[in-house]
């Protein structure tokens, strides 16, 4: 995890506790944020054009299991109430 990453860091540093670094798990974990979402953006495929060329929700994924008119329900799934809970 990245708390244990982190405290690996702390240790490698000083393993003796007497001078303790100041805390900078927060910049770790900003860190840690910020390059999965690069890596999200190169994996997709869309962040060649720079990060700024994208569009806010490029990189959602549609949920398998909520319900898509067309998709995985009929569309036309409210005409039909006798059969609403079989799909």
């Amino acid at each position: 995890s990245a708390t244990e990453y982190y405290s690996t860091l702390e240790r490698m540093s000083d393993n003796t506790g007497t001078n303790v670094p100041k805390s900078r798990s927060r910049e770790v974990l900003r860190m840690i944020h910020q390059w999965r979402h690069l890596r999200n953006l190169k994996r997709s495929g869309v962040g060649y054009a720079g990060v700024d060329a994208n569009q806010p929700g490029i990189l959602a994924v549609k949920c398998p299991a909520c319900p898509h008119p067309g998709i995985n329900i009929p569309s036309n799934w409210y005409l039909e109430r006798e059969k609403l809970w079989v799909n």
